[in-house]
């Protein structure tokens, strides 16, 4: 019996894209599972590294140290291996990384919270803002779509309440009436929340 699969496989067969594209897909999924080998071969290092080092504060501070410039060496491993804790307490263990980074806004001194901080500060492409700047930045961007959210509900409103020959000159009917007629006048007077 031939299975969708196969007869599949089968129509394929005569496109060279198709060949193509298979070559690729294997790749990938040899690549990915290389890939988790190398991840088992770290965390295996790890293991190795913390039993080498047998001084409670040298193994205290590779792990510090691990955690902030071996990205790829998994949290947890830092935790169970080199500071002996699990990953609730980890941040509190590394604390902050002092940096001689400088906010984008204020000029002050950005203290890193995280690997995660650290990899955003690294693109280039982001905006570097200390803490404060930070929960400015955010409380901002925060007033700016409550504001564009509460003009939007009041146009909402506005068009519901509009007769419909007043709607049919709204430049928001010219941007979606024409292509959902019947339909935009239906939503339109029934009070959906999906009306424009």
């Amino acid at each position: 019996m031939v299975t969708k699969r196969e007869n599949l496989t089968k129509q394929l067969q005569p496109y060279q894209s198709a060949k193509h594209a298979q070559a690729v897909v294997s790749q990938i999924a040899a690549t990915e599972e290389f890939l988790e080998h190398l991840k088992r071969m770290l965390w295996d290092a790890s293991h190795e590294m913390h039993a080498e080092i047998k001084n409670e504060d040298d193994l205290r501070a590779a792990g510090i140290y691990l955690y902030w410039t071996a990205h790829r060496i998994p949290e947890k491993a830092i935790a169970e291996f080199f500071l002996r804790c699990n990953a609730n307490e980890l941040a509190g263990i590394v604390g902050k990384l002092e940096t001689d980074i400088k906010c984008t806004d204020c000029g002050g001194i950005v203290a890193v919270n995280s690997r995660e901080h650290l990899q955003g500060l690294r693109d280039t492409s982001r905006s570097r803002l200390c803490p404060s700047c930070w929960e400015k930045f955010v409380s901002d961007v925060d007033a700016l779509c409550d504001k564009d959210e509460l003009a939007e509900r009041e146009q909402i409103v506005k068009l519901r309440s509009m007769p419909y020959a007043d709607y049919l000159g709204s430049p928001e009917w010219r941007g979606t009436g024409s292509r959902n007629g019947v339909r935009q006048k239906a939503i339109l007077h029934s009070g959906s929340k999906w009306a424009p």
